[in-house]
């Protein structure tokens, strides 16, 4: 899977919560979205030295439902369901349970 496929599919499938990821589409999606977030954090910094972080906050806006969505695929992908994304709300647990 190459990493311009993993882009589209993703933000086609923002709202679709019932198929699975693949682990290589999860991970490939990660990279793009945090290297994009590092661009415009650069960008931020230039544009408003002291300001709040416009950029990131509205790409932070735009990843909300994508992210969730190939999350809770990932997690059926690896047989749970998808309500086990609730569990990383509970701060710096609930993380290490999904990992775990």
């Amino acid at each position: 899977m190459n990493f311009h496929t993993v882009v589209y599919t993703v933000f086609n499938n923002y709202a679709n919560f019932n198929e699975r990821a693949q682990r290589s589409q999860y991970w490939w999606f990660v990279l793009f979205a945090l290297m994009v977030w590092l661009i415009l954090s650069l960008v931020d910094r230039a544009i408003f030295v002291h300001a709040v972080p416009v950029f990131q906050n509205i790409w932070l806006l735009i990843l909300v439902f994508p992210s969730t969505a190939l999350a809770v695929r990932r997690l059926h992908d690896i047989g749970k369901s998808g309500w086990w994304y609730l569990i990383s709300v509970i701060p710096l647990i609930g993380v290490l349970v999904l990992i775990y």
